[in-house]
């Protein structure tokens, strides 16, 4: 039997675990790590929960980020506004070719079925992606 948590709100994210600044040393390595394979274009982070390494990003990419978390997208939204939305990765399709990089960082392990969202991805992916 496998369980997979579908509910992400306040208790999920205000968790010991999930408490992380902006600028912490991961996001800016995972940025490093973007930024040396492709320093510009579009970028769409799937399950951006509250934004943190969103906004690291936006300072080099058009960024947009999905969320399964109606409470995670409505805390980043007064910053991020139209760029962020709630998204169930699953149930719905990207824009073929809209992305140069996307990210999802922890998100894999949530999936029920992580390789059709792989395949998902690799066909939201420009050319360069």
């Amino acid at each position: 039997m496998c369980i997979i948590k579908r509910e992400y709100e306040d208790a999920y994210y205000e968790g010991p675990l999930t408490r992380e600044a902006p600028n912490s040393q991961r996001n800016q390595t995972r940025l490093a790590t973007l930024l040396k394979r492709q320093p510009g274009g579009r970028l769409l982070e799937i399950g951006c929960g509250k934004g943190g390494f969103l906004s690291q990003a936006e300072k080099y990419y058009e960024v947009e980020g999905i969320d399964i978390s109606q409470y995670a997208i409505n805390r980043i939204k007064p910053h991020f506004g139209e760029r962020v939305n709630v998204y169930d990765i699953e149930q719905r399709p990207l824009q073929a070719g809209g992305y140069d990089i996307v990210a999802a960082f922890n998100v894999l392990e949530h999936l029920r079925q992580p390789n059709r969202v792989v395949e998902k991805i690799s066909r939201a992916l420009s050319k360069s992606g």
